[in-house]
């Protein structure tokens, strides 16, 4: 059976039917030639004639009316039992060939279909054979694996955008509490008739802050959720011109930045493909990042290597939290506990954005063995080149 099971289902059919079709035919044949015998032994005498490529049998001599129905059942049974023997192997034939080739991988497909149906898709469709169906629940596998995979996925979108509601309600609270703590403090005042200009001033003066500073923490919410949709698009562009560009920018960011471009004077104005604005939006979080943590001296460089555009942030300060650097990249994520200013999205939208131009995102603390060795914060990132979507 196991030879049966590793055939096609044509056939396999065809080599049970022919199987269980000999086997009927003997079983025929014997079941023939035992009625004759039968007979033989009632006492008749039976005469044997070929006509016409016909058998013709006579029986001769006398007998009781017992005996003649006697052998009306054995001319019965001797044209009867061959003809049950093929329906029988027939039948045989179909059901053994359901059991064996069609019962176990149906049984499977259904069980599996069922399961997917209800969303259940921890389970596994195991190959039963080589055949028609046994490629079925191969592909049926396959259908499952990409389900759980794209399930997977729409679940942990669906667990960072529940996320980043969430902080985004956590986050607002602070400034809420102190916009309606001043607008309580004003209609106090109001209703005394006793507050005085500068104590006026000063109170509207924390509602612009905590306003625009609410308006700049919804602006970037918005923006993070709308990153899933972002697209790199790059475009041939001269990598000297735009280093010297990015340069410029950063300095006006930061005037006395460093910046070092290391590969030789040769390979600066190579035409490559890049998305500039992407990089452009990476290099400047991280720099504005490093601004902010910075004691004196931030060092940008640049380098193109196998394939990549090399660009790295470093400063002088104390290095990243060990909060940040065992969950980089994650939104609304601080540094500091206290810190009201910075709302994490830096990092988020770096690390994406790297993400989305074929690279990534990598920080390091660097310890500062000696006198000669650095200290601070190193942020790396790298971009595919070379490359069209």
């Amino acid at each position: 059976m196991e030879r049966i099971k590793q055939m096609g289902l044509k056939k396999a059919f065809f080599c049970l039917t022919l199987f269980y079709l000999c086997i009927a035919l003997l079983l025929g044949g014997i079941a023939f030639a035992g009625c004759i015998a039968m007979r033989r032994q009632e006492g008749s005498s039976i005469v044997a004639q070929m006509n016409d490529g016909t058998v013709d049998v006579k029986v001769s001599g006398e007998y009781h009316v017992e005996e003649q129905s006697a052998f009306q059942i054995w001319d019965f049974l001797q044209m009867f039992l061959p003809v049950f023997f093929v329906i029988a192997a027939l039948v045989l034939a179909d059901v053994t060939f359901y059991r064996v080739k069609l019962k176990v991988p149906i049984n499977r497909l259904q069980e599996g279909a069922g399961r997917i149906m209800h969303n259940d898709l921890d389970f596994q469709v195991q190959q039963t054979s080589g055949d028609e169906l046994g490629q079925l629940c191969a592909a049926f596998e396959s259908m499952r694996i990409q389900l759980q995979k794209n399930n997977r996925e729409m679940w942990m979108q669906m667990e960072e955008r529940r996320r980043l509601n969430a902080a985004f309600s956590h986050d607002l609270r602070n400034p809420v509490t102190v916009l309606k703590g001043c607008a309580k403090l004003m209609r106090r005042g109001i209703e005394q008739k006793n507050m005085d200009l500068e104590h006026l001033g000063s109170t509207v003066g924390l509602l612009e802050e905590y306003s625009e500073r609410i308006e700049i923490y919804v602006e970037a919410m918005s923006k993070a959720q709308r990153l899933e949709e972002v697209v790199c698009k790059p475009m041939q562009t001269d990598l000297g011109r735009f280093m010297e560009t990015l340069e410029k920018v950063l300095k006006m960011l930061v005037p006395h930045i460093g910046f070092r471009y290391l590969n030789r004077e040769g390979e600066r104005n190579q035409a490559l493909w890049l998305d500039t604005s992407l990089i452009q939006e990476v290099v400047e979080n991280l720099v504005s990042n490093a601004k902010r943590y910075a004691r004196e001296d931030i060092l940008v460089k640049a380098w193109k290597e196998g394939g990549y555009l090399f660009i790295t942030i470093q400063d002088d300060g104390r290095g990243f939290p060990q909060k940040v650097m065992e969950k980089v990249g994650k939104p609304f994520l601080r540094g500091e506990e206290n810190s009201e200013e910075h709302f994490g999205m830096g990092l988020y939208i770096s690390r994406l954005l790297c993400e989305k131009h074929g690279g990534g995102l990598t920080l390091h603390n660097l310890s500062g063995n000696n006198d000669h060795e650095p200290t601070g914060a190193l942020a790396e990132t790298k971009f595919k080149i070379a490359w069209k979507p």
